[in-house]
């Protein structure tokens, strides 16, 4: 039998491209959003077991009975210390700099915050954000906890991928960055992943589990 995968976007045209990527390997469940109604109410309309692999579109709109993603203190600061620990790392890179390299970085990184910051706004104002993707996620994963969900946008960033990871999810894929056969191979990569018994036992302590985690 199939593996079942579960993919949710907003929109349509994307859900009836997806299909003929995975469904070679896999049982393939699209579900639209926003539904109008929660979406554990859906899943389990439509499934008559849990999926074997949940795929997300990042960049949704807020459906009714979502939750904004909360960020806690504690993650807010780990991953400013994240940013800090990546600046000086980049110092390495400019040992003949004869300016103030520090400054120079400095300068840059908050150049392009702003610019990440416009391009958030600009999607919101379409009623779209990563934060509805994630929050997404963590309701999924309170309803599924040993179901993999992965991320799959054509929007995604870098900075959105360490994100999503944090926060939970299992990979995170650029739409067109890859082969239909790479997207398969890397769901089945996934599927493996969680299946295996060190995986369920970093979940049974409460870590999350990503495929970063197992990379060769």
């Amino acid at each position: 039998m199939k593996p079942t995968l579960v993919f949710v976007d907003d929109d349509e045209a994307e859900r009836i491209d997806f299909g003929p990527i995975v469904e070679p390997e896999s049982e393939y469940v699209a579900i639209a959003w926003p539904l109008g109604r929660p979406i554990e109410d859906a899943m389990k309309e439509r499934l008559a077991r849990p999926p074997d692999i949940i795929v997300l579109d990042l960049y949704l709109p807020l459906g009714d009975g979502s939750a904004r993603e909360e960020i806690a203190p504690k993650e807010l600061m780990r991953e400013q210390a994240l940013m800090h620990g990546a600046i000086d790392d980049l110092l390495g890179l400019y040992p003949n700099y004869k300016g103030n390299p520090k400054a120079l970085l400095r300068e840059t990184m908050d150049g392009l915050g702003k610019v990440r910051a416009v391009l958030d706004a600009q999607w919101a104002a379409l009623g779209q954000s990563p934060t509805h993707g994630v929050a997404l996620m963590q309701r999924l994963r309170a309803l599924y906890p040993d179901v993999p969900i992965v991320f799959y946008s054509r929007k995604i960033t870098p900075e959105d991928v360490i994100r999503v990871l944090q926060a939970g999810a299992a990979d995170a894929i650029r739409k067109k960055a890859l082969t239909d056969d790479d997207v398969r191979a890397r769901l089945r990569q996934v599927r493996d992943v969680y299946a295996s018994a060190q995986a369920r036992e970093l979940r049974d302590r409460g870590l999350k589990v990503n495929v970063t985690l197992f990379a060769d």
